[in-house]
């Protein structure tokens, strides 16, 4: 079964980054130690957690990430340092952004120039899966040399 962990590194007052790692098993406390070193900020580890930190009372945040349907560079790179860490049981490491929601402000709209359409959209609650629920199409041959373009 894969489970989903969030770790959070603070970027500024009102933004931090959240790291979705899926894991195909549970991790022990050493194991949870390691992951949390490796994602933390060496010089301010105090500005990392398993917590959100910018979450206060009576504040909305907005985030924004990588689409699920496909597996990011950052995700093969960081899942090949956990497996030369020794935590082989990580699968996938994605990051998101996270920012507090001014007051007032429209979501979409303050959303819409912070993130990247064709790689990235909008979360509007924090993910517990990777799977988008999609199937492919059903791959299909097309007998252009036999019959042709106009068959098609």
């Amino acid at each position: 079964m894969r489970t989903i962990l969030r770790y959070y590194r603070l970027v500024g007052d009102d933004h931090e980054n959240c790291f979705y790692v899926e894991t195909s098993a549970p991790l022990t406390a050493s194991e949870q130690s390691s992951l949390r070193w490796l994602l933390a900020e060496t010089f301010e580890p105090e500005k990392s957690g398993d917590r959100p930190l910018i979450m206060r009372s009576g504040v909305e945040v907005a985030e924004a990430g990588p689409r699920l349907n496909f597996e990011t560079a950052f995700s093969t790179n960081a899942v090949s340092i956990c497996r030369a860490c020794g935590l082989g049981q990580i699968t996938r490491v994605e990051k998101s952004k996270r920012w507090v929601l001014p007051e007032g402000a429209d979501r979409d709209a303050f959303l819409a120039v912070r993130y990247d359409r064709m790689t990235e959209c909008p979360y509007p609650r924090p993910l517990d899966t990777f799977e988008t629920g999609l199937a492919p199409e059903a791959v299909f041959s097309v007998p252009l040399i036999e019959k042709g373009i106009a068959e098609h």
